[in-house]
């Protein structure tokens, strides 16, 4: 879209529209009037500061009724400045309404549990007000006992249960009166009945109480073998100057599968996940990386193997560092441009500046987070200023006399690491080939109608190195004759205008 936000170009239009439709409307009017100036905030942001953006776009009728998009906008410059931008929108329709769904299904959870911890509360103060010990027991028991979910009562000294419902009973194969002789220590429980000691920065408690502490993905294990997963809330609460920890535990086998399958990513996210050139990582509440991308990895010297499941604490040099993101993060939703030091697994130092979100339960509390690495010492290079490197096999030679599309190719094979040299014309191309001998791992040729015979000029240069394979970046030219496999050195075909990722797949695969 240009500097208006009117749309130049579109791969594929929304619902029922074509794109004739689209193209040149201002993408604005895709948004609903309530989320325009929202919209309008991040795409002027871009324009101009310079900087990657991101908004949701929610559709209004006739053209996405109901839709949500995920957009992320990086500028397109020119010149040193910034004259376009490309839109890259995701549906997060469905993964929005699961969001929803599974935030309103953890708030009803939360509320019966605060009822019933109230109704126990005020059972119990009946009793001690009022001396009607026998009654209010027998309505207490009543309605623990026919509660859906498995309650414990437990000391929190010693672990012994204080109090167990029939559900528990059931659960464990054991009778009441015999678990009550029994503590936490004595079942093979396969989940902790106390919440574990965790920061919470991100939660502005304003209650009288402790808020109940919510873990999802723990283990059941019967008597005769099988298991199930349950969701575990747990509190503290203080009663008659005695103080006991309280766990209601829900079995949530099925819906568990069924939110984690709403969450993953998908391919396109994925993929951006993995080309990107910037170092990210993704780490747990638990302070393990959950996943870290190729970049990351080379940054740090693991492999990705060795990578999952470490202590991110490892990876810095304060632990204060952690600290302090995730302060910032539970304050403002993220944190840009955080000083860090960094320390390799050869133990060598890096200054880098990190940006951190959270990634969010549906009940929007923190399950880990985002983090995006820079390093200080390997910032890229303006425009224009970018120098001819050789590195030995990896080096793409890009030909083409269009140098817009030389300055987009250029930008997008430095962001995904490869080094690149340049030249307008094949003739410049295959003297730049012969000097390096062996230093070129790929050619990215473009070739259009008015530069004389498409495969004369693909035998030039592949006959300067014929060990080099070759890239095609054109239009709909020559593509059945590589489909036949009839011209020589050619591995594959970029189309015009260039789509970044499959560029950088095309040359990866073509130098791998």
């Amino acid at each position: 879209m240009g500097r208006d936000t009117t749309i130049h170009y579109c791969n594929r239009a929304a619902a029922e529209r074509s794109k004739g439709d689209v193209l040149g409307m201002p993408l604005l009017d895709y948004v609903a009037p309530e989320n325009r100036d929202a919209s309008r905030r991040g795409l002027d942001r871009v324009f101009t500061v310079g900087e990657s953006g991101g908004f949701e776009l929610r559709g209004a009728p006739p053209f996405m009724p109901g839709a949500v998009y995920e957009c992320r906008v990086a500028p397109n410059e020119r010149d040193g400045r910034v004259v376009s931008a490309t839109v890259i929108a995701r549906d997060v329709t469905q993964l929005r309404s699961a969001e929803q769904r599974s935030r309103a299904a953890r708030e009803r959870l939360r509320a019966e549990l605060e009822t019933t911890s109230a109704e126990l509360k005020s059972l119990q103060a009946r009793l001690l007000d009022f001396g009607a010990r026998d009654l209010e027991r027998d309505r207490l028991r009543a309605l623990i006992d026919d509660a859906g979910e498995a309650l414990f009562v437990i000391d929190p000294v010693s672990g012994a249960f204080v109090d167990v419902n029939q559900t528990a009973c059931r659960w464990f194969g054991h009778s009441r009166d015999k678990l009550l002789k029994m503590t936490s220590a004595d079942l093979d429980l396969g989940f902790l009945l106390d919440s574990p000691d965790e920061p919470r920065d991100h939660v502005a408690d304003t209650r009288a109480t402790a808020r109940p502490a919510i873990r999802t993905g723990e283990v059941v294990r019967r008597s005769d073998g099988t298991s199930f997963t349950i969701e575990v809330s747990t509190v503290h609460r203080r009663v008659a100057g005695r103080e006991y920890v309280l766990v209601l535990a829900r079995n949530i086998d099925v819906g568990q599968r069924w939110e984690a399958e709403s969450r993953e990513p998908d391919d396109g996210y994925r993929g951006l996940f993995e080309l990107s050139h910037d170092p990210m990582y993704l780490s747990g509440r638990d302070g393990s990386v959950a996943d870290a991308n190729p970049a990351a990895c080379r940054l740090f010297g693991y492999s990705r193997e060795e990578f999952v499941g470490l202590p991110a604490s490892k990876l810095y040099t304060k632990p204060g560092d952690i600290r302090a993101f995730q302060q910032a993060v539970g304050a403002h939703g993220m944190v840009q441009d955080l000083d860090v030091e960094l320390v390799t697994r050869a133990a060598k130092i890096i200054r880098a500046r990190l940006t951190v979100k959270y990634r969010s339960t549906p009940d929007t509390s923190i399950r880990g987070y985002q983090c995006l690495i820079r390093p200080v010492s390997q910032e890229l290079p303006t425009a224009g200023s970018r120098p001819q490197r050789f590195q030995r096999g990896r080096t793409v030679l890009v030909i083409d006399q269009d140098h817009e599309v030389l300055e987009t190719v250029t930008d997008v094979l430095d962001r995904a690491g490869i080094p690149t040299v340049t030249t307008e014309t094949p003739l410049a191309g295959v003297e730049v080939m012969r000097p390096q001998s062996g230093d070129i791992g790929a050619v990215l040729l473009g070739l259009d109608d008015n530069e004389g015979e498409p495969v004369e000029i693909l035998r030039r240069v592949h006959h300067a190195d014929t060990t080099v394979p070759i890239v095609l970046m054109s239009d709909e030219l020559l593509g059945d004759d590589v489909e036949e496999g009839t011209l020589p050195g050619v591995v594959g075909v970029v189309r015009k205008p260039i789509y970044p990722l499959a560029l950088v797949e095309q040359v990866r695969h073509a130098i791998r």
